[in-house]
């Protein structure tokens, strides 16, 4: 757990950073072509950035230890493979 100081700083960033992930993704997959829609994967992609970065500090600050911290980077990295192969997948499939 986050100490009460940042809590409402850096624990809200964070947040705000996990959902736009998932709300990014979800809004470009009703969005019309392939060019919109890896628009919306790639500010998903750099959400999940902003996320490995916010734990990255969680850890450097001594908030939360790496043994905490490993099940959530196990899962924001599983995420970013899911966006990584969607990107590559819509990049092969639409290079001439």
């Amino acid at each position: 757990m986050l100490p009460a100081t940042e809590r409402f700083a850096l624990g809200d960033q964070w947040r705000r950073a996990a959902y736009s992930v998932v709300l990014t993704i979800t809004e470009g997959a009703s969005r019309r072509g392939p060019k919109e829609s890896r628009r919306y994967l790639d500010m998903a992609r750099s959400s999940l950035h902003e996320i490995e970065a916010i734990l990255a500090l969680v850890e450097a600050l001594g908030y939360l230890e790496a043994v905490q911290l490993a099940p959530i980077k196990a899962t924001r990295d599983e995420c970013a493979k899911t966006v990584y192969g969607l990107l590559r997948k819509m990049s092969a499939a639409h290079t001439p």
